[in-house]
């Protein structure tokens, strides 16, 4: 032989190995070869007793005869390989049997190699140090494996704790996701704005794992960041978009459908942007589908942005779902299908249990079937009411500021474009206005600045906003009318002082025709306006209008709001 075959046939091998023989003297000539070589050996008489004794101790390699009472070796073969579970513990049958059916069999139930009597022993040596070369790889990509397990749950932690959204927001919602990897393709975002309205987001990413969850980053970001600061749902949904065609390879894109929740007006805006319908339903009927109307976010630089908006009472629900819904398959490779889903609305009155219901319906279906997609379910119950304020949640204050003035004006088209609120938000975060506080003050601001717009400068009548065409046609009306601004203006004003209590001054003024402030304190019968300066006046101490609805001045107290 070769230098290089004897060195390596000269190694000595290491572990414990299992000799099943229902023959003494097979076992004894096997066993010392084994011995000799530097195994520790067991034996074993029979398959049975080979099955007992691999379950009470740690075995690396079994020598398996095919032909033995109580339990032959395909039996036995299929047990041990059961038990070992991940582990690789080679199988090499010992036997004299040359048939091919008997071969194949050895093989089918498990084995891993064969070995004819009488044994070579160079071979054995040779077969066996190979095996332990193979098991010594594959115990170490298992712990290889197992590490990246690890760093991929920690990961997913992370992520998680990143993207979170605010605990009051998710408790007015319902959502399950449940993903095909580790790492989800698919993100739910909720949070509220300053002047109360919800912001719901739900995306699917393509693909899933690590470079979904990796993308979804900065979608966070984004959504809760400008959704606290008060930008509008259209001006998240561009810079999101912006953001994704900038970060995002060519292949990569989100779907998503946003939606907002007007607390003030019982106003329901979805966008939906390559997801599949949104489904707004009461007692079990799906009234209104709000059906893909751009392409996916992250595709193109610029994308049209256009919400469908309806109005809603508290006996309706939103459900939102993502393609692997409709999309998952039985063992027979069909769909579960919107029918399917249909079907689960008609649980009953009570959808608290709604989601559940829905996932045991889809496991039903899909029985033990993998997916290739993740499951995403969000279920909205409208119970917002019209004039109540945003959630408050109790948060220390800062009180020991001086007096300070902040103000702005916008004049023209900067009117159509700018949100005073999302300028203003910085600035009281920067100076420690907590989150309650400046969250209802926003919300008084943007009244009081849609009002000095809508009815100072563009001169619209809320009355038109009867119904739901009606508000649709009002907002119409507003659209071509701020296209029309020129020389108009408002100017802002918020003013803190700490005595005699610590609180604000809000003052906004107008340079346009004016309107009867008393036609904006109560909402008509059945109609939708007025609902804005209510909400004003829930929270403040004191609103007051002057010089024919051209000026008004707001008082807004800290103590109020703790």
């Amino acid at each position: 032989m070769e230098p290089n075959v004897l060195s390596f046939l000269e190694r000595p091998a290491k572990g414990v190995a299992l000799v099943v023989d229902d023959t003494k003297i097979n076992r004894t000539l096997l066993c010392r070869v084994l011995v000799q070589m530097g195994y520790d050996v067991l034996e074993a008489e029979n398959g049975l007793v080979a099955v007992e004794m691999f379950a009470a101790q740690t075995v690396d390699i079994v020598f398996m005869d095919v032909m033995m009472p109580e339990l032959d070796g395909f039996a036995a073969t299929r047990q041990i390989k059961t038990l070992a579970g991940e582990r690789f513990v080679p199988v090499l049958f010992v036997t004299s049997l040359n048939e091919v059916e008997a071969l194949v069999s050895c093989i089918a139930c498990g084995g891993d190699d064969i070995l004819f009597k009488p044994v070579n022993q160079s071979v054995l040596k040779a077969k066996a140090l190979g095996f332990e070369r193979t098991r010594r790889l594959h115990n170490e990509l298992a712990e290889l494996h197992k590490q990246m397990q690890q760093d991929e749950r920690m990961a997913q932690r992370v992520f998680s704790g990143m993207i979170a959204s605010s605990p009051h927001a998710l408790a007015d919602i319902n959502f399950s996701i449940k993903s095909a990897a580790i790492f989800s393709g698919d993100v739910v975002f909720t949070e509220y704005s300053p002047n109360g309205d919800q912001h719901i987001l739900l995306g699917d990413f393509t693909g899933h794992g690590l470079q979904a969850a990796i993308a979804s980053t900065p979608v966070a970001e984004l959504f809760h960041g400008l959704t606290r600061r008060g930008f509008s749902a259209k001006q998240i949904i561009r810079r999101i978009n912006k953001r994704l065609h900038q970060v995002l390879p060519i292949h990569m894109f989100m779907a998503c459908t946003m939606v907002v929740i007007s607390r003030n007006t019982n106003m329901l805006r979805v966008f939906n942007a390559g997801m599949p319908d949104a489904w707004l339903f009461e007692n079990g009927q799906v009234s209104q589908r709000f059906a893909a109307e751009s392409i996916a976010l992250g595709i193109s630089r610029e994308i049209n942005i256009e919400f469908s908006q309806v109005s809603v009472n508290k006996l309706q629900h939103l459900l939102l779902f993502s393609d692997g819904v409709v999309e998952a398959v039985n063992e027979r490779e069909h769909a579960f299908g919107e029918e399917r889903l249909l079907a689960c609305l008609h649980g009953g009155e009570d959808l608290s249990n709604l989601i559940p219901a829905i996932e045991q319906s889809l496991a039903q279906f899909c029985e033990d079937v993998p997916q290739a997609d993740d499951q995403s379910l969000v279920h909205v119950p409208i119970t917002l009411s019209n004039d109540s304020p945003p959630p408050k949640h109790s948060e220390p204050e800062v009180f020991d500021l001086d007096d300070w003035q902040w103000q702005m004006t916008l004049q023209g088209r900067s009117l159509a474009k700018a949100s005073p609120v999302s300028l203003m938000m910085p600035v009281l975060e920067e100076l420690g206005i907590g989150e309650t506080n400046s969250g209802l003050l926003a919300a008084v601001v943007s009244d009081l600045f849609s009002n000095a717009l809508e009815h100072g400068l563009l001169e619209l009548d809320s009355s038109v906003k009867q119904d739901e065409l009606g508000f649709a046609h009002y907002y119409q009306l507003r659209e071509q009318a701020l296209n029309e601004l020129t020389k108009a203006k408002i100017h802002i004003k918020l003013e803190f002082t700490k005595l005699p209590e610590p609180g604000f001054s809000v003052e906004l003024s107008h340079n346009g025709k004016g309107f009867e402030p008393e036609s904006l304190d109560e909402p008509g019968s059945g109609d939708l306006s007025g609902r804005g300066i209510q909400l004003v006046q829930a929270l403040c101490s004191s609103v007051e209008y002057f010089d024919e609805g051209k000026r008004v001045v707001a008082q807004f107290r800290l103590d109020d709001h703790g």
